[in-house]
């Protein structure tokens, strides 16, 4: 069919919601392409006190909207799972299982993927109950080295426990630039470990210091182009 719109009477206009009282402190402009801890001062009765820490654990509740098995934990973002404490659906407390195959129909079971925070329960959840989750989230981030350098920076800021060693890994090379590998024909791996040092001015060649406001590394020799490192941390975040 063909149709045609002879009048339009009144325009969608888009949805808005400001409070009636500014949110800065004195007046100053906040830069809504930074992040709020960075920018702390700016704002009006906020302070760094008032901040949660991803050590303290998480507590996430999720009502069922539609009966399944399938449920995902909404705080999680981009940070991944260390343990979870407990999973709880009205007054039935689930065993957490550590694989998909473990669960067992005949048991409240239930898996919970540690990277993506996707809740898989043994048995169907009816519509209207309450999941009620008790975990700890940790933020692990991959650092790779495209060119020398002795800074990198870190995905999150704020950061209140950090380990105190990093170990970069690379492809052994050959004067020619090529990959040496070894007698099954896997690359052999070379390795490197810095350990935490005090003051960013004065690092020893295998150490580094962490700017834990910031996230900012910096390391005491140049890191090897083509090394990864896995690191895994906790930070402060603020929920509103």
């Amino acid at each position: 069919g063909s149709y045609t719109l002879s009048a339009v009477s009144r325009l969608a206009t888009s949805a808005t919601n400001a409070s009636t009282a500014g949110i800065s402190a004195n007046g100053q402009k906040i830069d809504t392409t930074k992040s709020i801890y960075s920018q702390i001062s700016q704002f009006d009765g906020l302070n760094k006190s008032q901040f949660k820490d991803t050590a303290d654990g998480m507590n996430e509740e999720i009502i069922v909207k539609k009966a399944g098995k399938e449920f995902s934990l909404q705080k999680l973002g981009k940070h991944s799972i260390e343990a979870v404490t407990s999973v709880a659906v009205g007054t039935d407390t689930y065993q957490v299982v550590t694989s998909l195959d473990d669960l067992n129909a005949n048991q409240k079971q239930v898996f919970v993927d540690e990277k993506t925070g996707k809740m898989t329960f043994s048995q169907q959840i009816a519509a209207d109950s309450k999941i009620e989750v008790e975990y700890e989230m940790v933020q692990k981030d991959t650092i790779s080295i495209g060119s020398a350098t002795k800074e990198v920076q870190l995905s999150q800021i704020g950061i209140t426990d950090f380990k105190d060693s990093i170990t970069f890994t690379w492809d052994k090379k050959d004067a020619a630039g090529n990959i040496i590998k070894d007698t099954n024909g896997d690359p052999i791996k070379e390795t490197k470990t810095f350990t935490a040092g005090t003051d960013m001015n004065n690092l020893a060649e295998d150490q580094f210091y962490l700017d834990k406001e910031t996230g900012k590394i910096t390391f005491g020799s140049d890191l090897h182009a083509g090394a990864k490192a896995e690191v895994s941390y906790d930070h402060q975040y603020f929920e509103f």
